[in-house]
């Protein structure tokens, strides 16, 4: 009996760990273009279809991703600017007197 609750209280401790794993995962969704999905359409065999569905969400989630690190490095530009002018606004109050 008392092997069969560790076994219990060992398996509930695994799923209850995957659940939280799974609730903190983030999707990364990809669409893929009208442009690229009539191109896979075009594929005569299933290996075809898949070969291209491979290649096409490749291309497509790699555009997804340099526009996010595009995006990312807008903002983090932006931030070092606000910190640059911060920065030289303190300066120039401590060079006045200004405390």
């Amino acid at each position: 009996m008392c092997i069969n609750k560790k076994y219990f209280y060992l398996s509930l401790l695994a799923m209850l760990f995957l659940f939280a794993q799974n609730l903190s995962a983030q999707i990364f969704k990809v669409d893929l273009s009208k442009k690229n999905l009539a191109k896979i359409e075009k594929g005569k065999t299933a290996f075809d279809k898949l070969k291209r569905y491979r290649k096409a969400y490749s291309h497509d989630s790699l555009k997804k991703i340099k526009k996010i690190s595009k995006l990312y490095h807008k903002k983090m530009d932006s931030l070092a600017r606000v910190s640059a002018k911060e920065e030289k606004l303190i300066a120039t109050f401590i060079l006045s007197g200004v405390s």
